[in-house]
């Protein structure tokens, strides 16, 4: 009986390695199609979804330096901007006017000066001669020295009225994008 069994058991062991073979075979005498094209070049566009933030690397935050109303904005956020562009520009009539006044007024005190430097050598040359007291003649020298300190005030002046003239037109500080 033990006999049997064996004999069954190897009988069916034999035939599923037979087929095993024959299904090898089969697979390998299958043929796989192949198909043919055109070689192109171009570009793959690649893909790729996902989460997250973007935070620029640097920043910079633009202010104006002097007050007033604000006149035109010349940029769009995400505006691409080179050093030096303007971007805003602030009314400049007051700063215009704040020159002129400065103008006009260097112009009073350089007369006014004239005249006093005239009227000094005039004085010396009295003091000198004795005609008037050499307290006039000081009195003289030091208005000189007067209109002169307001001659540096006046130059002074116009260079900070055209200071803030410069600074009511406001201009990227550096390249990048506006946002």
């Amino acid at each position: 009986m033990i006999a049997a069994i064996a004999y069954f058991v190897h009988r069916r062991t034999k035939a599923q390695q037979a087929g095993a073979a024959r299904e090898q075979q089969q697979a390998a005498n299958r043929q796989i199609p192949v198909v043919e094209a055109q070689v192109q070049k171009k570009d793959v566009p690649i893909f790729l979804d996902g989460l997250g933030s973007v935070i620029a690397l640097k920043t910079v935050t633009v202010r104006s330096q002097v007050d007033g109303r604000l006149d035109k904005v010349l940029f769009r956020e995400g505006q691409p901007v080179r050093a030096g562009d303007l971007l805003a520009q602030i009314d400049p009539r007051p700063f215009v006017n704040q020159l002129h006044q400065g103008e006009g007024a260097l112009a009073r005190d350089i007369a006014q000066l004239k005249g006093a430097k005239l009227n000094l050598e005039r004085y010396k040359n009295l003091a000198a001669q004795k005609l008037i007291a050499p307290q006039q003649a000081d009195d003289q020298a030091a208005l000189v020295g007067q209109l002169e300190g307001a001659v540096e005030v006046d130059h002074a002046t116009i260079d900070t009225a055209k200071l803030n003239l410069d600074y009511a037109s406001i201009r990227s500080p550096t390249d990048g994008v506006t946002g």
